[in-house]
């Protein structure tokens, strides 16, 4: 205890020597009591006042040390979209050519001018036995640009069923949707067929191109590196879906084969080699494969 408060108390009334005395004790053991804790008032004395000031300013704990700040609150992953996957739009597809230059003068083309074309690029083919309604019919016999285009089955079998008759006007368009295949490391289309005698359009009755040899309904494609694009399981489409240009609905899922095969079919349908590509985007009979096809009396280009 500090005894140089002992004269102080002296000169202090008897009534607040006893607190006064308790405060310095409390004091000396380094506990200063505050108002609120100990129910305590300031005494009315100026003497007394001034000495509780002196108390309360030389004996302040020092200032805690501050908190460790916070950590940073990671940022909440984006809630994932009502349905499911979160859809990724693609980038601009092309597309269609509003003339459809080449499938117009290939389809336009009278039969000997059609051979002649063949003979001239040097297209592997042999003349086919009549095929009701198909003008020029033919069989390819070797790959166009590298590629390889037949049904299922070993080497041994392709070319050789009535489903792979084609009209020679066809074969002039597939040498060219061959070229773009090739840019692309494709080395084969495996494909349901070319010519189906009396094949009739779904819902309508009329002729379909098939009938004619004039379509192609493909369903693999196999790259250089063994690889496959297989219309059924890499296209991820809706019916009703648009599949080309800058409006064009993205893949349900956005696989590297989903946007291969659209850019295919919309580069293929923005060069006019084909006049019609429905895709499994049409409805369900379309689901594995794509119909591609010379229709005569149309000029666009179109894909559905």
């Amino acid at each position: 205890m500090d005894l140089s408060i002992l004269p102080f108390l002296m000169g202090t009334p008897a009534a607040y020597q006893l607190p006064l005395l308790l405060w310095a004790l409390m004091l000396g053991a380094g506990c200063i009591p505050s108002r609120r804790g100990m129910g305590l008032v300031a005494l009315p004395t100026p003497g007394a006042a001034s000495m509780v000031g002196s108390v309360r300013a030389t004996a302040s704990p020092s200032s805690p040390p501050p908190l460790p700040s916070a950590p940073a609150r990671a940022k909440s992953a984006p809630a994932p979209e009502a349905g499911g996957e979160k859809v990724v739009p693609i980038s601009p597809l092309p597309a269609p050519a509003a003339y459809a230059e080449r499938a117009t003068a290939y389809v336009r083309m009278n039969g000997d001018a059609c051979e002649a074309e063949l003979r001239h690029r040097g297209i592997p083919h042999t003349s086919a036995a009549p095929a009701h309604g198909v003008d020029r019919p033919i069989r390819l016999t070797g790959p166009l640009h590298g590629v390889e285009i037949h049904e299922p089955g070993s080497p041994a079998s392709w070319h050789r069923s009535v489903n792979e008759i084609l009209d020679c006007r066809l074969a002039l368009a597939l040498d060219d949707f061959a070229a773009l295949l090739a840019e692309r490391d494709i080395v084969e289309v495996i494909h349901v067929s070319f010519y189906r005698k009396n094949a009739r359009i779904a819902g309508r009755g009329t002729p379909s191109q098939h009938a004619s040899g004039r379509a192609l309904d493909l369903s693999v494609l196999v790259k250089r590196d063994g690889s496959r694009l297989d219309i059924l399981q890499d296209w991820h489409g809706a019916i009703g879906d648009k599949v080309c240009g800058p409006d064009a609905a993205p893949p349900r899922q956005d696989t590297s084969g989903a946007r291969e095969l659209r850019n295919l079919v919309c580069e293929a349908a923005s060069r006019g080699i084909f006049h019609l590509i429905l895709t499994p985007n049409f409805n369900q009979a379309h689901s594995n494969h794509l119909h591609l096809d010379l229709t005569p009396n149309r000029t666009h280009a179109d894909v559905k």
